[in-house]
């Protein structure tokens, strides 16, 4: 899929994603965390990653939702809500469905079923091997692993909790993001 395309899918779906979260919804403060998580991620400065809802995080999303070209419902400028959060998880799937060229073999087949696969991948972004490192990228890919039913991904996953390395709020984003990678797998 060329980057327009999937820019123009990404758009799409996070327009999708927002008609269905009430405008009403705030997030909390793991979400707030996972969204500054996120701003960063994708290039956006929201400050310290900590669960506190700025006015740079709202920026942040302010200008994340302008680059997008995507309006928030009345209101939602003013504060980090459940849809913000969703969009911006929306785009960091849309990155993730264009994987590094060092990757996209075995992206292809993780996101095919081959827990094996997505064990190796979650081992190349734990180790930073061709890829940044990326502690919570390893353990999404060793969440896929686990859904395929890779037993021995479960150690894995525990070790890196220990490891001090990852974060409770990317350990939840990653789970989160993971059902939304399924989702954007199938509907391809």
């Amino acid at each position: 899929m060329s980057k327009t395309a999937a820019s123009i899918a990404v758009a799409f779906v996070i327009m999708l994603t927002s008609m269905t979260a009430t405008a009403q919804e705030s997030a909390t403060p793991e979400d707030v965390a996972i969204a500054q998580g996120l701003l960063t991620r994708l290039g956006f400065d929201p400050g310290p990653v900590n669960g506190v809802n700025s006015d740079r995080t709202n920026q942040a999303i302010q200008t994340f939702h302008e680059v997008q070209g995507i309006d928030l419902p009345p209101g939602e400028s003013e504060l980090l809500s459940a849809i913000a959060v969703k969009n911006l998880m929306t785009a960091f799937v849309g990155q993730l469905m264009e994987p590094p060229e060092s990757t996209s073999d075995l992206f292809h087949a993780a996101t095919a079923g081959d827990g094996d696969a997505a064990i190796e991948l979650g081992f190349m972004y734990f180790q930073g091997n061709s890829v940044a490192e990326d502690p919570m990228l390893a353990y999404l890919w060793w969440t896929v692993a686990e859904s395929t039913g890779t037993s021995r991904v479960l150690n894995l996953k525990d070790w890196i909790k220990s490891s001090g390395k990852i974060s409770d709020h990317e350990i939840t984003c990653a789970r989160r993001l993971v059902v939304l990678l399924s989702d954007a797998v199938r509907s391809r």
